[in-house]
């Protein structure tokens, strides 16, 4: 099991790189904040500007997915007033 977790406190604040390979994986974002985090993926061995927005939030959400191939996600924050949201992602 795979397990990256991250805290975003300022404008385009970044998760370290996690990859998931044929399998389930869980995202947990959560804390107290006011802005918005984006649920960003690549196809492995893609450049970073190839990085697109699955989904945005602006509030503590749980999801769970299943991906066939090899992806790499991250969270970024992509709008920000306050506070930190704590990223975590499971596989």
């Amino acid at each position: 099991m795979g397990i990256t977790n991250a805290t975003l406190g300022a404008l385009n604040a970044v998760s370290p790189e996690f990859s998931v390979s044929d399998n389930n994986f869980d995202i947990s974002i959560y804390g107290t904040f006011v802005g918005t985090v984006s649920i960003q993926r690549k196809y492995a061995g893609e450049a970073d500007s190839e990085y697109r927005t699955v989904e945005a939030v602006t509030a503590p959400a749980e999801r769970y997915g299943e991906v066939a191939g090899n992806w790499v996600y991250r969270a970024i924050m992509t709008a920000y007033t306050s506070g930190s949201a704590k990223i975590k992602f499971v596989n």
